[in-house]
């Protein structure tokens, strides 16, 4: 005798797949904490960061589409400071819950398509490279508009 494949409607589905991503409650009453936005990550299991946008990153609207308005300082908080949260490859560039690292130590055996070719590209230019890392020790973080690309030019635009 074959098991019986339950079947659902695609209106079905849809909530299913909308419950799945956090669509399924109502935004929180009052003002949004660190709480809300800690659980809100940890069910979606990461934040996909995207800096490519028209209003602000994406690991911003993410949690504002489940939550409302927020203080988005609360989320570089959790990040950066209060280390919850970490930056890491898992699909693309994510912000993940720190219990991940484990699960995602694959991405750093250097064998991966990302590695190899920053790994070249850092033999091709160690003299830029070196001048990027004490840049950065010397004045803290800086954007990739405030690093020259490696033959001094600052890049082109469209």
């Amino acid at each position: 005798m074959s098991a019986r494949r339950p079947e659902l409607s695609l209106a079905e589905a849809r909530r299913v797949a909308l419950a799945a991503q956090g669509f399924d409650r109502p935004r929180p009453g009052g003002r949004v904490d660190a709480g809300h936005l800690r659980r809100t990550i940890q069910r979606l299991g990461l934040l996909q960061i995207d800096y490519v946008n028209v209003l602000v990153p994406a690991h911003y609207l993410v949690p504002f589409s489940r939550l409302g308005p927020y203080d988005r300082s609360l989320l570089d908080d959790l990040v950066h400071r209060r280390r919850e949260f970490t930056e890491q490859w898992a699909h693309e560039a994510s912000i993940v819950p720190v219990e991940a690292w484990p699960l995602l130590r694959h991405r750093m055996q250097g064998d991966d398509r990302r590695s190899r070719a920053f790994t070249v590209f850092i033999a091709r230019h160690a003299s830029f490279a070196a001048q990027v890392l004490e840049n950065v020790r010397m004045n803290g973080a800086v954007t990739a508009a405030d690093v020259p690309e490696p033959d001094g030019s600052r890049g082109s635009t469209p």
